[in-house]
């Protein structure tokens, strides 16, 4: 784990705006063309205006933990309840194209406004949170592959703009890459690097070195390319490593009885490759 003390991480969310696309809907690539007075961009839409009174917020509900004895002792086991996580989101454009998407509705013919039923059903809907930090010049986002989303109620008429509310809740989604231990994602904090078209690759995902054999190497291409990479084993009982630059010489020690990686970290971005030792 690598923490520090990281200034240019600061953001504050003085600007901002709401993506919507079709469920399981991937972020759009590279990220870097994502700023928040992008109109369209491919299966992404741009909510426009939203509330600065009112901002995005997040609720998160269960997860307690309840401790459970035995007959022997108390305190044997911690269980959690289950979390739902949820977010309400106000818009302030009353086009129709925002109230059909926000109430479910249709267009009336006679009319030209948007019907809406007492009991709207609900949408499955991709979402990318994004706000901006004008000073810094910097982006933060949360991406959701999958929400369930249902208007608030009625419009509010009591602040400067009428205010159209909807709450999206959140869904693990299999269109996020699970945890190293197969945990379902429900969301993807987007950090500020990520928007600078960031990125991390190794030269290698995988390298088989002999005990007593030949050092090896695995280059990383980072971009910006001044972005310090930095590189750990994760059992140095196995293979030991060390670096110059983007460059990581892996030095064999003991037999593998299963690939253990070579861990490359570039700001918050990540890559690894699988590394195999034999006697």
């Amino acid at each position: 784990m690598e923490l520090g003390i990281n200034k240019g991480a600061l953001i504050s969310a003085k600007r901002g705006a709401v993506f919507v696309a079709p469920a399981k809907t991937k972020p759009p690539k590279p990220l870097s063309q994502l700023v928040i007075s992008s109109s369209n961009l491919g299966a992404w839409k741009n909510l426009g205006h939203t509330s600065e009174s009112n901002l995005p917020k997040f609720n998160t509900e269960g997860g307690d933990p309840s401790s459970l004895n035995t007959w022997l002792v108390d305190g044997a086991k911690t269980t959690y309840k289950p979390t739902s996580l949820s977010v309400a989101i106000k818009s302030i454009q009353a086009d129709v194209n925002t109230l059909k998407f926000i109430y479910n509705g249709w267009k009336d013919p006679e009319t030209g406004g948007v019907n809406s039923s007492l009991s709207p059903a609900s949408q499955n809907v991709a979402l990318i949170i994004l706000s901006y930090d004008p000073d810094l010049k910097k982006q933060f986002g949360v991406y959701f592959a999958e929400t369930s989303i249902k208007a608030d109620g009625m419009p509010d008429f009591s602040g400067d703009f009428v205010e159209f509310g909807f709450t999206a809740s959140a869904q693990s989604s299999d269109a996020i890459e699970a945890g190293p231990n197969g945990e379902q994602a429900a969301f993807t904090l987007l950090t500020p690097d990520v928007f600078d078209g960031a990125s991390l690759s190794l030269d290698k995902q995988s390298l088989s070195l002999t005990v007593g054999g030949d050092d090896g190497t695995v280059t990383a291409t980072v971009t910006p390319e001044s972005t310090n990479v930095t590189f750990e084993s994760e059992d140095e009982s196995k293979f030991t490593v060390t670096s110059t630059g983007a460059v990581a010489t892996i030095h064999p020690v003991a037999a593998t009885t299963a690939p253990v990686k070579l861990k490359a970290t570039a700001g918050s971005l990540e890559a690894d490759c699988d590394i195999t030792v034999a006697d």
